[in-house]
């Protein structure tokens, strides 16, 4: 008896919705079963365990510091400017730090002091220097040989606060991918080094056609032992469609149903034998 009054509901709700849903088919290009939808900024996501993660925004010249708990912290910074000598732009993607150390000496230009280095990108890192000259073109624009200068005060704030692992974004506002905090409510995994690639590259590619709310693509986690100095890639934003595909529950039940009318004759009988009409 409750088995039959269950599926009776079933068969209404679905009646139901998905005359709902027809009523609203001129807001939608339709093309059963699948409906796309306009959403603003549908982006790919790559999660994080630790404590808190750095996102570089090349185009205002500003580090943020996000922390798990919702704080977040802004600064003025630095990056790599390939019009000076020996300069390179700093690379997008999104990175993990690999190494930290309070200071390190540039072999490269002559034995510069680097102060609170964290590096992630092979040669490349967020660090301070000696003097105040080069405060003058934090939050200003790009002036150094490809690393992230930022204030010592500021430098030795953030130093404290990340760890090995920490992940770093790269980006000049065109990310496809964004970075968020895992939680105890999602199922996340961690690849190993190849397979982050394979993954990462799956899950933009079906942002890119438009089906990532289709398929679902895989919660990753990245750490320093999965990413490596080359990073991974933040995608191309423009690159995405406006519209994704998307499968309404009632329009995935109505693809096995053929007939509406049949549904809502079929519901009808069914309320009819259990004297609920």
């Amino acid at each position: 008896m409750a088995w039959t009054i269950l599926c009776s509901l079933f068969f209404l709700a679905a009646t139901i919705l998905e005359s709902d849903t027809d009523s609203q088919a001129s807001e939608y290009t339709i093309n059963r079963p699948f409906i796309k939808i306009k959403l603003t900024d549908i982006l790919d996501t790559i999660f994080t365990a630790k404590d808190s993660y750095l996102t570089i925004n090349l185009k205002t010249q500003r580090l943020s510091h996000h922390f798990r708990d919702g704080r977040v912290f802004e600064y003025l910074c630095s990056t790599g400017n390939p019009n000076i000598e020996e300069g390179i732009v700093t690379n997008e993607g999104i990175f993990v730090i690999q190494y930290k150390s309070p200071k390190v000496y540039s072999t490269q230009f002559d034995s510069t002091l680097l102060l609170n280095w964290m590096g992630f990108n092979h040669g490349i890192g967020i660090h301070g220097l000696l003097g105040s000259t080069y405060y003058r073109t934090l939050g200003k624009r790009a002036s150094s040989h490809g690393c992230v200068r930022i204030g010592r005060e500021d430098g030795s704030k953030i130093y404290k606060n990340v760890e090995i692992g920490t992940a770093i974004m790269v980006h000049s506002e065109n990310n496809a991918r964004v970075i968020s905090f895992t939680d105890d409510l999602e199922r996340f995994s961690s690849p190993s080094k190849k397979e982050l690639i394979l993954f990462t590259n799956r899950n933009l590619e079906l942002l890119y056609s438009g089906r990532a709310l289709i398929k679902q693509p895989d919660k990753l986690i990245i750490s320093e032992d999965n990413v490596t100095h080359n990073g991974i890639s933040i995608g191309d934003k423009s690159s995405a469609p406006k519209k994704q595909y998307y499968i309404p529950p009632m329009k995935f039940i109505s693809f096995f149903i053929a007939d509406n009318l049949r549904t809502k004759k079929m519901t009808k009988l069914l309320l009819d034998s259990l004297n609920l009409n």
